[in-house]
């Protein structure tokens, strides 16, 4: 008995966590996604594919999307390995769901975890569970239950890290005294890292945060601060080098980076948005940030005594500011380093990660009140029954937060049922026409975009581009997902343009039917709502002549190649060179297309290989519609020759007159395994300083 009344806040966190498996139920369903989890379910089966062949995603070429990239070594890509793995057993699409599923619904014991490790009371970790798990923000991207199902955002990467951070944050507090703990912070800072990019930069803003609380001891703290962040620099060289040494070749999102998703947003706005309810209990009333005010009130009052609290303030004010980002505090970001490729709105989830803890200890403080003041009840600790009355009249304070999720979750269940339903229609009118694709490969797929008719052409009611993702199809239009050098171009494609739609490889568009894009291609077939239109003359290869150079780095490589995309001149058979970044091979400049064609293609980009024979009557260039990386080279007829980068992104080689075969071949990042090892053996290093307790003392 005595046990159980020490560990009531866990049986309650445990409850609650219960409670979610069966709001969350649907997560299981095998549905198509209208949300970024299409894409993360697509790394995932890919992931179990390569791993199924024997390959390392982390070295192959991801040809799914925007042309193609080293994508699991631009993105953050454990948890797509760690689940594709998984995938090897029980199918990856099951992989996927269950881990949706599982760390969504156990989070509030995770909240329970962050609170225990952080000195808070067994009761208080039990609110923060409850409290947390009945968040809902306008943002949609918090540490929420909002963020990760089918009505919300799918932020399916940024789980895997909620999770890496909550047990990094608890571990950053205790490691101050404990060199068991600090290895367990570099380990969990490092998994985050390998997780979720964003997620990690506020892991790092914690480790400042909590050095920053210790301004009595500078010394001691500096050398924490440092010892923490060498060690998380030596776990993740696996990760940070490899993307440093590529950085060049993975574009920046040109779209976003100037709305406040990129920009973050905006001090006045989060301001807005917190006293006016919406930060923590939108489309209810806000009793969260009621009690979050009232833990404010007793903060100023010194009522509320956690020694954890400093650095929780200091860490959210960071998250803050980041959050808030280049729209209010522009010149204060320039230091942080790849500011311009983060998503800085994304950053007010550590803040509310803290809110959650403040509106925690205030509940806490007025459910002690009303019991010691009100109801004469003298000790909350002695009596089991009267734990359980503290938690009843805890969760009876929450009952509208606890009505807003159980409509959200009523919602989310009836739109997963509706489309499961309604998908069954159009997978059977589509069926036929990937079939014809994938009996005459060779080209790419475009059905729309968020720009066109393809948000009206659907699968249910996910957009038909965003469905050819669950189905691993070559396709232009689902943009922005990846960090190819042809994605920002994709944004600009004309869906009425014939060159266009060469220059991205494209040989077959589905329309509606009626449908835009009729005057393109010829018509296949006609299969219910869903129209099939083939261009004969577009592939991935094209022959040309180079008559133009632009210069471009990776920031503006869309903007830059626009006017040779809005040219038409592709179809013309005159190419632009793009210097990129100073990386630019000897160019031979031709007038226009000799005579000559492509004989025969052969597209492997799913193993990193294309090639073409082709029978040519003067020297040209042999575009190939794949992103340009250094990770790839040429050959023709086996001997090596230089790749060219090509507007709008992809690349090509210089071929001689006659008949030659050319092959592309893209090889990833050669030194993984040394990285690994250097990885490896830091932390076994870390591990043993761990268990010597005084071969590290930080008070020295």
């Amino acid at each position: 008995m005595r046990a159980l009344r020490a560990r009531s806040g866990l049986i309650v966190a445990s409850m609650i966590t219960l409670c979610s498996a069966w709001l969350w139920r649907g997560t299981l369903s095998q549905v198509s996604y209208a949300n970024d989890a299409a894409f993360h379910e697509e790394m995932v089966r890919v992931a179990t594919f390569l791993l199924r062949q024997g390959r390392n995603p982390l070295t192959s070429w991801y040809p799914y999307l925007s042309g193609g990239n080293p994508n699991y070594l631009h993105y953050q890509a454990l948890p797509s390995i760690i689940t594709g793995a998984v995938g090897l057993v029980v199918g990856s699409n099951t992989a996927f769901v269950w881990s949706t599923y599982l760390l969504l619904v156990a989070w509030p014991l995770g909240l329970y975890w962050l609170g225990r490790t952080l000195l808070f009371t067994d009761e208080q970790a039990a609110l923060m569970s409850l409290i947390g798990s009945c968040v809902i923000s306008v943002t949609r991207i918090g540490y929420e239950s909002k963020s990760y199902i089918w009505v919300g955002y799918g932020l399916w990467a940024q789980e895997w890290g909620m999770w890496c951070l909550a047990v990094a944050i608890g571990a950053i507090f205790r490691g101050w005294q404990s060199p068991r703990w600090r290895f367990v912070a570099i380990v969990a800072l490092s998994a985050t890292f390998a997780c979720h990019f964003e997620t990690a930069y506020l892991g790092v803003l914690a480790v400042l945060a909590f050095g920053a609380t210790k301004f009595r001891t500078p010394a001691r703290s500096l050398k924490y601060v440092a010892y923490v962040l060498v060690g998380v620099t030596v776990c993740t060289a696996w990760i940070w080098v490899p993307l440093w040494a590529q950085s060049s070749w993975a574009a920046q999102n040109e779209v976003l980076r100037s709305t406040p998703l990129g920009m973050g947003y905006g001090a006045m706005r989060l301001a807005h948005w917190l006293f006016t309810g919406q930060l923590l209990d939108y489309s209810h009333l806000p009793i969260i940030t009621v009690l979050l005010f009232g833990g404010v009130v007793l903060m100023c009052f010194r009522r509320l005594h956690t020694p954890a609290l400093p650095y929780l303030l200091v860490f959210s004010l960071g998250s803050f500011i980041m959050g808030a980002g280049r729209t209010t505090f522009g010149p204060l970001l320039r230091v942080v380093p790849a500011i311009n490729d983060l998503y800085l709105r994304r950053f007010t989830m550590g803040a509310g990660l803290v809110l959650i803890v403040i509106a925690a200890l205030a509940l806490d403080s007025f459910v002690r009140w009303f019991y010691l003041r009100v109801a004469r009840i003298e000790s909350l600790s002695d009596y089991l029954a009267t734990r359980f009355l503290y938690f009843a009249l805890a969760t009876a304070v929450l009952i509208p937060s606890i009505l807003g999720i159980i409509t959200l979750s009523d919602a989310n269940q009836t739109s997963i049922t509706e489309q499961l339903k309604s998908q069954v229609a159009g997978q059977r009118y589509l069926r036929p026409i990937m079939q014809f694709v994938n009996a005459h490969p060779g080209g790419r797929v475009f059905a729309g975009s968020f720009q066109d008719w393809g948000r009206q052409l659907t699968v249910g009611h996910v957009p038909l581009y965003q469905y050819l993702a669950t189905l691993d199809a070559q396709e232009i239009g689902y943009q922005l997902r990846t960090a190819a050098l042809l994605g920002p171009a994709e944004w600009h494609l004309d869906p009425q343009s014939k060159s266009d739609y060469e220059a991205f490889g494209v040989r077959f568009v589905i329309t509606g039917t009626p449908g835009s894009g009729e005057g393109v291609g010829t018509v296949v077939m006609r299969s219910g709502p869903y129209t099939l239109r083939e261009i004969k003359s577009s592939d991935i290869f094209a022959l040309g002549h180079v008559t133009s150079l632009i210069r471009t780095n990776r920031l503006f490589i869309g903007v830059a190649t626009l006017p040779y995309l809005r040219s038409n001149r592709f179809a013309q058979g005159q190419f632009e060179a793009i210097d990129f970044s100073g990386y630019l091979p000897q160019v031979v400049y031709g007038g226009q297309r000799g005579r000559g064609s492509i004989q025969k293609v052969s597209n492997h980009l799913t193993e990193g290989v294309a090639s073409a024979t082709v029978d040519i009557a003067q020297p040209t260039y042999l575009y190939l519609s794949a992103s340009w990386d250094p990770g790839w080279s040429a050959t023709v007829d086996g001997e090596k020759v230089a790749i060219v980068a090509l507007s709008p992104g992809g690349m090509g080689v210089e071929v001689p007159a006659g008949r030659h075969t050319v092959v592309f071949v893209y090889k990833g990042f050669p030194d993984y395994l040394l990285l690994f090892a250097t990885s490896i053996l830091g932390a076994v290093v870390l591990a043993l300083h761990a268990r010597r307790r005084h071969s590290f003392d930080l008070r020295q």
